[in-house]
């Protein structure tokens, strides 16, 4: 459930990034170009799955340990996003393979 919760909150703050004006943006897949183009809609999204993602880290932690531990995935992926995006080191083809492995290992219980 931690993984799906990252993962959510990893795409809301995306989504979020892609809708800003200040922002380099580089990547160019279809994902982050329709963000761009919809930006009010994006941003609704983003605001959404990060809600979510709180939602989840809450049902799962409890009230006290799913918000504190929301909020620092939340900076955690808020600052690798800002600095590592513009380098092309975080794309969400890197991601969705990240998320993968971690939810593999999660459900196999290996930590």
């Amino acid at each position: 459930m931690i993984t799906i919760g990252a993962l959510l909150a990893f795409l809301g703050f995306f989504a979020g990034y892609n809708t800003s004006q200040k922002a380099v943006l580089t990547g160019d897949t279809k994902i982050e170009l329709w963000l761009r183009s919809n930006a009010p809609n994006a941003r609704i999204a983003g605001l959404l799955l990060l809600i979510a993602a709180l939602l989840v880290l809450v049902t799962d932690k409890g009230i006290g340990a799913g918000t504190f531990v929301f909020f620092v995935m939340l900076m955690t992926f808020g600052s690798l996003i800002v600095l590592l995006s513009p380098l092309k080191i975080i794309t969400l083809k890197t991601a969705g393979i990240a998320f993968a492995l971690a939810l593999a290992i999660e459900l196999l219980n290996l930590v």
